[in-house]
Formats: C-alpha cells, structure tokens, sequence
C-alpha cells in the first residue's frame, strides 16, 4: 500500500488542476461574453418570407439569430401573411417592417425580445394637450405659469387667464408645472390623443410662505423682452411703509426703475416719464395710480394674482406708451368656498369678501380701502395752526373700492365683470390775522387737491379650440384731477395769486385680442382695438392785477373755475397688431411683430407702423437677449417742472401737437449659477421725438379764449444707460441688489435757448438692495435700501424788481438755463417683521416696520413763496415730507 501513495497524490493533484482549468474556461467565456455581447436587436441576419404567417416568421427569425423573440399568440394577427427580404440587416429593423401597419412592437427585457401591443400606435405622432392652470384652492386661473416637458426641451407659459396650448410627441410623456408661491406639481402623462386638462396647483402651506427649497428641476419660461415678473407672492413679505404692501413700490425697487419726489410714486423707467407707461388692470389703461400724490398706489394688494413689468422690446400687442408696460391681472375670486379678510394698519384699512356663487362655476370678489388717518390729520393740523395764531385745519383721505364677478357660461367660455372707483380729497383752508401798528394783516393760505379713478369692463374669454384662444373687452376708464391753489396776503394794499389746474380724461374702448399656437415652434398673438378719448383740460392763473375779477374779494375754486370754459376734444384711436413668437431650436427664439396705430383729430390724422423685433440665445445657464422697437404715444401729460408740486395735465395730439414716438434698442446677458443665484446685465438706448413741456417759468393758460396748442413746446429726447442685478431667488435668504447708471436729456427749440438739458427724472446713479430672511416657519424679518442720485430742477438766476402798471412793486424771476440744480441724492432704509399663525378660524399676520429708519431728510419739493414779513420779496423753501414713520398692521384671513 505505501508504494501506490505518490501515485495517489499525483491523481489528485490531477483531478484539481483539471477543474481549475475547467474553471477558468468557463470563466474565460463568460468575460469574452461579457466583452462580445451583442445586444439582440442589432444582431445582423438574412431572411426572405414569402406568403408566411407572421407567427412562422417571428419562430424563423428567432431560431436564425439565437435570439429568443417572446410572445402570446393572442397578440399575433392569424391571417397575417408577410413578405420580407432582408439581407445583412438588424433584427430589430426586420421586426420594425414587419409590424409597420399593425399594433404591435417589441421591446428588450434581458437578452431576448418581447412582442407586445403599441397603445399609441393609432395615435397621431403629435398629441395637443390644452387647459388652464389654477389654484387648487380657490379654483382661480393663474396667468404666466410655467409648463415644461424637461425630456423635450419643450415648454410655453399660460397667458394672462391661465390657458395654455402645447402639442408634443405621443407617447409617456413627464410635464413640470410651476408658479411663484405655489408648489411645483409633476405630471406623467399617456399622450395618446388630444386632450384637455386642467392642471391644479396648491398655494404653500403658511400664509405667506418665502421658502423654496429647489426649482431646479423646473425649467422657467426665460423673457424674450426686458420684462420681469414680479414676485407678487413675496409683496406681504416686503418692509412697506405704514404696513401697506403695495405693486408700485415693489416695481421701483427693480433696476432701471425710479420715482419722483420723496412720496411721489409713480414709474419712471429707463429716463422716461410716468405719462410714458402703459399701466394695465386687467387689460384696461389706468391714468393715475397713485394716492396720497403716489405714496401708496391704487391698487390693492388683496386682489393681485400677477403683474409684469416690460421695460425693453415691448412686444406688438402693447402699444400707445412710449416707455413701459405693467401688466397687473386680479383673482377672479374663490369659486369653491367663501373667504375673507380684514386688516388694519398704521395708514389704511381694508375688507376683502370672496366666495362662489355657483359651486366651481361663478364667484365674486369684493375689497374696500379707506385711510384712517384724516382724525389725526385734522387735530394735529389745528392744533400747530392755533400754536402759530392761525385759524384752520387739513383734511384728507382716500379710498377705492373694487368689484368682480366671474361667471362661467360654459366649459369654453367665461364671463367676467370689473369695477375700480377710488378717490382722494385733500383740503387745507388756514387764515391768519394780526395787528401791528394800527394795521391789520391777513394771511390766507387754501388748497383743494381732488383726483381719482373709475373703470368698468366686461370681458369675454373663449377657448374657441385646443390652439386658439379669443378675449374680448369693452370697458370705459375715467381719470378726473383738479387742484386749486390760493395764497392771499392783505396789508394796504392785497397781494395774491390763485390757479386752477384740471385734467379729465375718459376713454370708451372695445379691444380683441387671440391667442393662436398652429404648432411647438410658434405662438401667434394678434388683435386690435377702438378707443373714443374725451378730454376736457384747463388752466387759469389769476392775480390781484388780472381783469376778469375784483382783488378784493377773496376767490373761490368755483369763480375761478367759471373762467375756464374750455370744450371738451374728441377724438378716435384704432390700434392693429399681430406677432409671432418663433422656436427656431432649443437654444434660439425670436420675437417678430407689428403694430399699426391711427389716430384721428377733429382737424387731423396720424398713422405710424411700429415693428418690434426681438431675440434670445440661450444655452442651460447662460443667455443673450436683445431688441428694437418702435413705439408711439398718442396722449401727452404737461407737468409742473419748476418750484411747486407736479401739477399733471393730459392733453390729446392736435393739429399743432404730432403723437410722441420713440425708438427702444435693449441688449443683454444673463448667467444662472444655480442654487437660485442669477446675474443679469442690460443695456438700452432711447431715441424720443415730439416730447411735450410746460413754457419756462411758468404755465400757459388752457382755455376756450386761447389758442393753447400752438404755444406747447415740443422737441426730442435721448436717453441711454446699463443695469446690473445679482439676485438670489432660493432658500431661506432671498435678496436682490442692483445698480443703474444712466443719462436723460431733452432739447427744445423754444426752451433753454435750444440748448440740451438734463430731464426732470434723469437721476445718474441708483443703487437698490432688497432683503427677505425667513426666521422660522412662523417669522420673517426683510429690509430694503436704496440710493439715487438727486434729480435736477429748474430754479431762477435771479429776482428782478419793476412796477405795474397799477405801481405795484412786483419780483419778476429770470430764468437762464432749465433744470439748473441738482437736488441732494435719496437714500432710506426700510426695515420690517412679520409674523404668521394658522388657527382653526383663519390665518392671521402681523407686521411691525420702520420707514426711513435712520430718518433721512429727503427733499420732497421746493417753493418760491412770498416772505410773510416782507411781501415784496420772496424766498426759497424746501420741504421733507416722510421723516422715520414707525408702522404696525394685523390681517385676518378667514
């Protein structure tokens, strides 16, 4: 036994090498497959079928590629008879024309085929789906939501009443829907036909939530124009003055965007005027927007559901301003249940009722405003009048009221109706009286300041198919203004100057606009309108020299108002356009369009073509935009640009007055660095003809006796300059920080000696910071600063004495050069809290703020006023009017 030992070891050493070599070819072959496989439908055969089943041709096919080809013989058509020849071809191209004509493809599980049946063989290759984007909550379209097919690189934005239209590839589709405030809803989609579908987004879960965790998935809708859409979910979370957030104030902490005076509202954009933007409320012009002289704006904050600030390549569809649009929609109010809310702050109160009238159907929106301040106003002017021995007081508030009803008349058409009315009334009347020397003096001082707006419209919308959209508006917008100023002073002999400025415009208007989407790679807006303008301007001056009355008796706005007499001027507006916004690729689009304007005067017609064109280039996270366009302005508004307050004035184009125009070119770059940081940089160039102003050193008088429209200077403008904004639109901190420089000049041949002068609006260097922290779910804390540059104003070189021709001595100002001083630069900051809490009977917000916090004395205006103690002369005065306001504000919603 001990011999045959080695010979069994040399066996089993044997034994394991032939299973470690069995083992590595095994292994060998398994990498090679791993390295050589071929995935089964590219495996290349030849076959012929004549007159075969299909059945017999999927066993064939499958036993000469070694390619398993699974399937149920319920799938297989039996009278099926195929004729194929293939030579050196794919497998998945021989099965690709074999199934053409029938309902079934093939698809790979592992490495064999499975037949199974195309559900959207029968489809069109192209499916349209078409709807409207709402609130889940309220039912409420929302304008201007974002819809993209990421896969597709393919998306569209809904118009201003939430619909939209896009037509893709059929099939298993993924669309990302999203909106500021709102949370971002994915969609998977079967595209098998068209297809209607409403999509319905739900508001954040807080009353006021600022949190946005990621968006980055979302493809956002990037502007063809120099347009913004303000964040109107963040307009709550701004440090607002007196707790009243408010659309204006939020428009002019953009770039490129400043106001007037301290308290003066209004827009001026990128060196034009505020007469120059087209401010709409639902699709209907609005010719004042401000109260408490634009300290707070018209428009209540309850009922913005969206607004769009166009500041360059202002598209087609816009016409009749020169400057700006801003395009504010309002909720159409809750259809699915009643809400509320009511609020109370340091400057106004208001009450917002909403709720359906029929469930999902109709609704209405009801919201009031009135200031609460004309008490306090009036007390603490009569107590410092009694403090100084003079007899009187102040008075002023404002209000505004609007209405809406919305009614649904059919799954394809609906109906809405809209009121605003709001009014302001400020009236001071104080009178002193005193004895010296055996004379008695008398002072007298009365203003009466009383403006507002009215409009009503009826719109019909009407999805007339899954490409074409129609609107259909009438309404009538009125904007009356009157001022009357009187300043009396009475020793031995009477001083005084009295003025009335009144301005009424009203507008009866019928406007049609569509929405047409023929394919993916095109969206075409057309329409036109008919405007009647009715205005009815005057403007009288008197002194105790004038002719038409007695100087010593003390006027009244009604004598004086008496004297001007003027008629009223008609005349028609008819406005065409079309536009095409245009896909060329994934990384191009244009803009191209038209817009045709005549006007005709009682005397006169003007027509203008208008062409705007604009682009943008884009890559993932970097764009170039740019454009031109060509813009004209029927309506023209004289103000007041030497010592006093902006008295404004519209008037129509005549026959001596051509309609303003202007040419726009923008260009710009952008670059998203993720994480919700994006960088912006625009520069523009404007080109003004047949601007308007008052005559130097004072104002012409507009009434039936004179010949007002020959003696209007008109002359041409120029302004140019660069915006830079850096924002951070994500998380927890959200701010925004931007800088303008730029240059505004005008020049008239009959003003400054035909020399060019800066424009009363041209401020050189404007800086803006915005500041949002949310402290926790309940909390937040935000800050605005900002810095502009002084505005010039017009001041005289110097006062000359002379007699009348009575032999009175008067001061006759000389003016040498126009807008000759420059005012101090404004700066304020703005700081604010607010905190939320849910409870079972309503959400509730409280604010507490500082306005101007490090009480900065801005220069609101400056007057040339008679000096009380000595008459003859006079002096400058310069005002401030907002020093630092502390504010505090509580809403209920309900």
């Amino acid at each position: 036994m001990v011999e045959f030992l080695p010979l069994l070891h040399v066996k089993k050493y044997l034994a394991r090498m032939k299973r470690f070599f069995f083992i590595l070819f095994i292994t060998m072959l398994a990498t090679n497959g791993l390295y050589s496989q071929v995935i089964p439908d590219e495996i290349r055969t030849d076959y012929t079928a004549v007159n075969k089943s299909l059945q017999d041709v999927l066993w064939d096919l499958s036993q000469k590629t070694k390619v398993n080809i699974a399937f149920s013989p319920q799938l297989i058509p039996a009278d099926s008879l195929i004729n194929v020849s293939a030579r050196n071809k794919a497998l998945g191209s021989i099965l690709n024309k074999i199934f053409d004509g029938t309902d079934l493809e093939y698809t790979i599980v592992g490495n064999q085929l499975v037949i199974k049946r195309n559900e959207f063989v029968y489809s069109e290759s192209e499916i349209t789906i078409h709807g409207f984007v709402k609130d889940e909550s309220s039912g409420e379209s929302l304008p201007y939501a974002n819809l993209y097919f990421n896969e597709l690189d393919l998306g569209t934005e809904s118009n201003e009443d939430g619909f939209y239209s896009l037509t893709v590839p059929n099939g298993n589709q993924r669309l990302y829907v999203s909106y500021l405030g709102y949370k971002r809803e994915i969609l998977d989609l079967k595209l098998k036909q068209d297809s209607t579908l409403s999509i319905y987004l739900k508001p954040e879960a807080v009353l006021n939530e600022v949190l946005i965790l990621d968006e980055n998935i979302t493809q956002i809708q990037r502007e063809l124009s120099s347009s913004e859409n303000l964040r109107i979910n963040q307009i709550r979370s701004l440090a607002t003055l007196g707790g009243e957030p408010d659309v204006i104030r939020m428009a002019q902490m953009t770039a490129g965007v400043s106001s007037g005076a301290d308290g003066l509202g209004g827009l001026n954009v990128r060196g034009g005027s505020a007469d120059q933007n087209l401010i709409l409320f639902d699709g209907v012009p609005v010719y004042n927007t401000g109260h408490a002289l634009g300290v707070f704006s018209v428009f209540n904050s309850n009922l913005i559901q969206s607004a769009k600030l166009v500041k360059g390549a202002i598209p087609a569809r816009y016409g009749g301003r020169l400057s700006s649009v801003l395009d504010i929609r309002t909720r159409t109010g809750n259809n699915r249940k009643r809400a509320g809310e009511i609020s109370i702050g340091a400057m106004a109160a208001k009450l917002t009722l909403e709720g359906p009238i029929q469930l999902e159907k109709s609704s209405y929106l009801i919201s009031v405003r009135r200031t609460v301040l004309d008490p306090w106003i009036k007390n603490l002017t009569e107590y410092l009048n009694d403090f100084q021995d003079k007899d009187g007081f102040a008075s002023y508030y404002f209000y505004d009221i609007n209405a809406k009803l919305n009614l649904e008349l059919s799954n394809s058409h609906q109906l809405t109706a809209n009121f605003y009315q709001g009014r302001d009334l400020f009236d001071n009347n104080v009178e002193r009286t005193s004895t010296l020397d055996g004379f008695t003096t008398m002072e007298l001082n009365q203003d009466n300041w009383d403006w507002g707006n009215r409009l009503a419209s009826i719109n019909l919308s009407s999805k007339l198919s899954k490409r074409l959209f129609s609107n259909i508006t009438l309404y009538q917008t009125e904007f009356n203004f009157q001022s009357f100023d009187h300043q009396r002073f009475e020793e031995q002999d009477t001083f005084f100057q009295a003025a009335i400025y009144q301005s009424k415009i009203n507008d009866l208007g019928a406007r049609l606009t569509m929405d047409y989407m023929p394919n993916p790679k095109n969206y075409i807006k057309l329409g036109g309108g008919l405007i009647r303008h009715t205005f009815n301007p005057g403007i009288k001056t008197l002194n105790e020299g004038s002719p038409e009355i007695d100087p010593v008796d003390i006027l009244s706005k009604e004598d004086v108002e008496t004297l001007i007499n003027e008629d009223e001027i008609s005349n028609t507006e008819f406005e065409f356009f079309v536009e095409d916004e245009i896909i060329l690729n994934s990384n191009f689009k244009c803009n191209i369009g038209l817009n045709v304007n005549q006007i005709s005067t009682a005397s006169s017609s003007y027509f203008s073509w208008q062409p705007r064109l604009s682009f943008l280039a884009e890559a993932e996270d970097f764009w170039v935009k740019g454009g031109v366009s060509r813009m004209n302005q029927y309506l023209h508004l004289l103000s007041s640009t030497g010592l006093g307050l902006p008295t404004d004035l519209w008037i129509p184009s005549t026959q001596n007055i051509e309609p303003e125009s202007a040419w726009i070119l923008s260009l710009g770059t952008g670059v998203d660095f993720q994480k919700g940081f994006l960088f912006n940089m625009e520069g523009f160039y404007k080109l003004y003809d047949n601007v308007v102003s008052f005559n130097e050193g004072g104002v012409i008088p507009i009434n039936s006796t004179s010949e007002w429209d020959s003696t209007i200077p008109v002359g041409k403008g120029l302004a140019y300059g660069i915006e830079f904004t850096l924002e951070k639109a994500l998380g927890q901190n959200l701010w925004n920080i931007n800088y303008t420089w730029s240059s505004s000049n005008r020049t008239f041949n009959s003003l400054n000696n035909g020399n060019q002068f800066p424009f009363r609006f041209d401020r050189r260097h404007q800086v803006k910071f915005s500041f949002i922290r949310k402290l926790n779910e309940n909390a937040e804390f935000s800050c605005n600063w900002l810095y502009a540059s002084g505005n010039p104003i017009t001041v005289p070189f110097e006062l000359v004495e002379f007699r009348d021709e009575n032999d009175v001595s008067r001061l006759l100002p000389i003016y040498i050069e126009k807008n000759n001083l420059t005012l101090p630069g404004y700066h304020r900051l703005d700081i604010g809290f607010n905190f939320y809490n849910d409870y079972s009977f309503g959400k509730q917000r409280f604010t507490i703020g500082l306005y101007n916090a490090y009480n900065r004395k801005n220069p609101f205006y400056i007057q040339l006023r008679r000096n009380v103690d000595r008459p003859e002369r006079f002096e400058f005065e310069q005002s401030s009017l907002l020093p630092i306001l502390p504010s505090i504000s509580y809403s209920l919603s309900f």
